[in-house]
């Protein structure tokens, strides 16, 4: 009989959540191996081109915790290009143009109303908006959110997974888990049988928590979003990312294409790219750039799903009903901006017995 090999931890699901708690199991000098049906950045936090926006929402609502989770977040994505020298981020600001007078006034109202630091929104109006970015269409002035941060997702959680497993961290890649438990020991089968045990086991694996019987008492939503990234022959003279019901992520890095974002239904039976989503982001596009779609060579289709609760915010912390079990979910569309400091929450929860932040705790639900 073969015994099953023993950590301390087993992370479920490989985004931008899951590597956070593994990277801050192996900072508590604790043992892990994390488990992923599919490959790092799979699911959501995966996706080709996707934004660090604090002021995200219809009104630019300052995120919570926004200037400690930038901060965080910024200083990790600095210290995985220079582990690797792999260019995937670029902090070049988020465009918000206001396309109605009542959009306008949320926007100039949120510089005051949310107490930001300094130099994080810029208001524009319209008069020196049109001069300053004369290929944007028809707007009543912007915002302009300096603080933002446009990410490669693909390409961040696959140089982020390299660097954990130098740091012995156990990866398993393209195998499906199917996880239980024997007296007080969490088991992972990957089809063979009992291969891992530990005594903790985060759940970090997204669209799967609403599938699984262990979190129906919590209320997950799912939310599809449909990505397509154009092409051109020439770099566009694009400096700022857009977010415009939807988002619009450019960079200087990769200066010859655009990815263009949306949510686009909330109720949904096909989790692939779809017509219907392709055509309205191609609407999306030329209104808020005029004339840019016909210059395009050539089109990639990307769809994934997200999960939310009816507050936004995060949920992390353990089932009240099953000991060592824990979750980390419900990020939403500020996965990047909030993931790694609820991960680091998390892990000093279980091990400092440090209580999470009320606002993402699972208490909430209890």
């Amino acid at each position: 009989m073969i015994l099953p090999e023993e950590f301390d931890v087993i992370v479920l699901g490989a985004g931008i959540a899951g590597l956070s708690v593994a990277d801050a199991v192996l900072q508590s000098g604790k043992s892990c191996v994390i488990i992923d049906p599919k490959k790092p950045g799979g699911g959501a936090s995966g996706a080709p081109a996707l934004l660090i926006n604090p002021a995200a929402g219809r009104r630019a609502k300052k995120a919570w915790m926004a200037e400690k989770s930038f901060d965080i977040i910024s200083s990790h994505l600095l210290y995985i290009h220079q582990q690797t020298r792999s260019p995937f981020f670029e902090e070049n600001g988020i465009l918000r143009p206001a396309l109605t007078e009542e959009i306008a006034s949320d926007f100039k109202r949120s510089i005051t109303k949310y107490n930001w630091n300094e130099g994080w929104l810029e208001w524009i109006d319209k008069e020196n908006f049109s001069q300053r970015f004369p290929y944007i269409g028809n707007h009543h002035g912007g915002l302009m959110v300096k603080k933002a941060i446009t990410v490669y997702g693909d390409s961040f959680l696959r140089n982020y997974s390299k660097i954990l497993s130098k740091k012995y961290l156990r990866t398993v890649y393209g195998q499906y888990p199917t996880l239980f438990k024997y007296k007080d020991k969490w088991l992972v089968d990957l089809g063979g049988g009992a291969e891992y045990e530990a005594g903790v086991v985060v759940d970090a694996t997204g669209y799967q928590q609403i599938q699984s019987d262990y979190w129906k008492f919590l209320p997950l939503h799912p939310v599809k979003g449909q990505l397509a990234t154009y092409y051109f022959r020439e770099p566009l003279n694009i400096k700022t990312s857009l977010s415009s019901l939807g988002y619009m992520a450019v960079s200087s890095i990769r200066s010859r294409q655009i990815s263009v974002e949306s949510t686009y239904e909330h109720h949904f039976e096909d989790l692939k790219p779809t017509p219907q989503a392709s055509a309205f982001l191609q609407k999306k596009l030329e209104k808020n750039l005029p004339g840019l779609l016909g210059r395009s060579s050539g089109c990639r289709q990307w769809a994934s799903v997200r999960i939310t609760l009816p507050d936004k915010m995060p949920v992390i912390g353990p089932h009240p009903e099953q000991p060592g079990l824990f979750i980390i979910g419900a990020l939403g569309s500020k996965g990047m901006l909030h993931g790694r400091m609820a991960a680091f929450q998390l892990i000093r929860q279980i091990y400092e017995g440090i209580p999470a932040d009320k606002e993402i705790s699972i208490s909430r639900f209890l």
